[in-house]
């Protein structure tokens, strides 16, 4: 709607269109306002949906992926990290927005999964929604209160991963999700569900574990192994940091679409 309505009122203006993520509704209405109008898209994901779904011609589409910049605050210790660390706890943290897009239940599985079977962790949750009184009463039902943690949306949730073990992710559908970028450029291995957009970042067996998606005990199985071989997970840490740097730094992030608007 926002094309629409910048073509309403811009009759003379460039008009961009950046397609962040997948979608699968109002198909004939986007073809219609989409039509000669550019577009970026911020993965493959991204611009194979956008050609497919919505028939945008292939080369109308420029793809240009997300990027952070590096975290330049401090790296200040959290409270209800370094308790649990202290208590001898692996730390694991998802980040997202408590949405059905983002499977956190499938996450709360996989932590009832770990706590049965031995595994010292400390889950954390990082991020708010529609869905956090229905996962805080799924943590309650699982007898999970002393292992979850829910920390609320926060603007240092990449100070929060450096302070974590892993990342782990559940989501159904991303287009290039900036959650694992930021992982990795503070060299944190990634765990994350085999799903198109996600394997842009997370390459499997070398920056992280892509596993089978809404299966609560394939994401099991993954946190056990990174949490038996820290090895492995230091291995992985090292090179998510090479990934980001290599793929998804901030400057050539800038030179693209510099580039891109001077084509114009």
């Amino acid at each position: 709607m926002a094309v629409l309505f910048a073509k309403m009122l811009h009759t003379d203006a460039h008009i961009i269109y950046v397609n962040h993520t997948t979608y699968s509704d109002k198909r004939l209405l986007t073809r219609l306002i989409l039509r000669n109008v550019p577009v970026v898209a911020v993965g493959e994901q991204a611009k194979n949906n956008a050609e497919n779904f919505f028939h945008v011609p292939g080369n109308r589409i420029a793809v240009i992926p997300n990027a952070i910049a590096e975290y330049d605050g401090e790296f200040v210790q959290v409270p209800q990290i370094e308790e649990e660390r202290g208590k001898g706890k692996f730390i694991v943290t998802n980040v997202g927005r408590l949405h059905p897009q983002k499977g956190m239940h499938y996450f709360v599985e996989a932590a009832a999964k770990c706590i049965d079977d031995g595994l010292s962790i400390a889950f954390f949750i990082v991020g708010d929604g529609p869905l956090r009184g229905e996962l805080e009463r799924q943590v309650a039902d699982l007898d999970l209160a002393d292992h979850v943690h829910f920390m609320g949306f926060r603007e240092d949730a990449t100070n929060v991963m450096y302070q974590s073990d892993v990342l782990a992710m559940s989501s159904l559908y991303e287009g290039l999700p900036l959650t694992p970028i930021e992982a990795c450029s503070v060299g944190k291995a990634v765990i994350a569900p085999d799903i198109e957009g996600v394997r842009e970042v997370v390459q499997n067996g070398i920056n992280g574990i892509l596993y089978e998606p809404k299966n609560p005990d394939a994401l099991f199985s993954a946190i056990k192994t990174l949490y038996r071989d820290r090895d492995l997970l230091k291995t992985y840490g090292g090179q998510a940091e090479l990934v980001f740097r290599r793929k998804f730094g901030i400057q050539p992030f800038k030179d693209a679409y510099l580039k891109y608007y001077e084509a114009l």
